[in-house]
């Protein structure tokens, strides 16, 4: 069962895991994992093993430095981005994001975003032995960076271009309907009028 403490954060991965988990399972070397219960979640957050967080990250990750200025589309030739790797190659990405928001004077937000502490755990810990508390927070900033790069924007836009059109389809299709409602009902009184019509002309003959 979840600690208490860290029910809102297993929520933010599990909203984010379900309603993403297609496009990150798309990812290359992102295992796979999809959408899941409520219950299967939690499980899977318990494992002593670390599945999902591992291939969250992995896809994340991958995400991360893919959308680094001197990055190619494969950065990782040569090193592999699988279970094993993404805690070194994550912390490496933090102390960089770390270092240059001291150049910005932004040591507060470091401090805020924990960056000193999970950095350590990442560098000194077995990913496994780290406690469930932290694992969460080290997924939700990497999430929180993920949201931030090139390709999670692309895929967030044309979400949106997709509900956009959508939406448009279903106006539509509602005046429409709308429209067909109101000639029904303009015809309704012209048929009623005919029909007595025809009654008052039975009546005299």
């Amino acid at each position: 069962r979840l600690p208490p403490e860290v029910v809102s954060e297993a929520l933010e991965v599990f909203e984010f895991s379900n309603f993403f988990g297609e496009f990150l399972g798309g990812q290359e070397h992102a295992a796979g994992f999809g959408k899941l219960a409520w219950r299967e979640y939690t499980d899977a957050l318990l494992s002593p093993q670390c599945c999902l967080f591992h291939s969250l990250h992995v896809a994340l990750v991958r995400m991360l430095f893919v959308d680094l200025p001197a990055s190619s589309e494969q950065p990782f030739l040569g090193r592999p981005l699988n279970a094993l790797t993404w805690p070194e190659l994550l912390r490496q990405y933090l102390r960089m994001v770390q270092i240059e928001q001291q150049h910005e004077g932004l040591e507060d937000l470091s401090d805020r975003m924990r960056m000193d502490e999970f950095c350590r755990a990442l560098e000194t810990e077995v990913y496994e032995d780290i406690n469930v508390e932290v694992r969460l927070g080290i997924l939700t900033l990497n999430i929180q960076l993920a949201l931030d790069t090139q390709a999670m924007r692309v895929h967030v836009d044309r979400l949106c271009e997709t509900a956009a059109a959508v939406q448009s389809e279903k106006r539509v299709e509602c005046a429409g309907l709308m429209r067909e409602a109101k000639d029904v009902k303009a015809e309704a009184p012209d048929h009623a009028h005919r029909d007595g019509a025809r009654d008052g002309d039975d009546d005299d003959g």
